[in-house]
């Protein structure tokens, strides 16, 4: 939420906050901080009217908010994931 008021400062277009937007509080806030709109995704998959299967949604609401990190992914600099342990251990590994 922190850089939403400094790209915001910065360019001269509209603003799609997103990233970690998955409730009311969330999408206020970054409207106060100057953003236009927000973009939300993964908390549609836990809905109800989504076709994810029960264990992802469980794992979707399940995972905190210290639940997650990037990994590197092919050409992509980084992808979110969650972080089981074996993650954990890799990413250990890594360095």
């Amino acid at each position: 939420m922190i850089l939403i008021p400094a790209v915001c400062d910065m360019v001269d277009v509209p603003v799609v906050a997103a990233g970690g937007i998955s409730e009311r509080r969330g999408y206020r806030a970054a409207l106060a901080l100057g953003a236009q709109g927000v973009q939300i995704g993964t908390a549609f998959l836990a809905s109800e009217e989504s076709p994810a299967s029960q264990a992802w949604k469980d794992a979707i609401l399940g995972c905190g908010d210290a639940g997650t990190t990037r990994l590197p992914v092919g050409g992509w600099p980084c992808a979110p994931s969650s972080t089981p342990n074996w993650i954990n251990s890799w990413l250990r590994a890594q360095t």
